[in-house]
């Protein structure tokens, strides 16, 4: 389901989804599993236990649960993080790289700067 609200300014509509997903957390090499709340072309929105300073690098692994469109492995920038009542954490990411599953990018979204 497509989240459009007409007071949200954003490029790109949002997707709600409520799907595990493996996380690699490149700077402690570390595997931890999130659940994803939404997904836009331009970023996610998951909830960890786990709270990760702002700035980290994760590798973020979606799949379809189908055959034909295999999975989405993408390289997220942490750029907010919000304690919930749960005492989880909402992590905003916004994707950096789009990566193939030899570990290739295919898809850069890194802002020119």
């Amino acid at each position: 389901m497509v989240n459009r609200d007409s007071s949200e300014q954003r490029d790109f509509a949002r997707v709600k989804t409520d799907t595990s997903v493996p996380v690699y957390v490149e700077q402690e090499g570390v595997v931890t599993h999130a659940a994803c709340n939404n997904l836009s072309a331009s970023g996610m929105l998951i909830t960890v236990d786990k709270e990760f300073p702002i700035g980290s690098e994760l590798l973020v692994t979606l799949t379809s649960g189908t055959t034909i469109s295999g999975e989405l492995i993408a390289r997220c920038m942490i750029v907010r993080s919000q304690l919930t009542a749960q005492k989880k954490y909402f992590l905003g990411l916004e994707i950096q790289e789009i990566i193939d599953d030899e570990g290739f990018c295919i898809k850069s979204l890194r802002k020119a700067g």
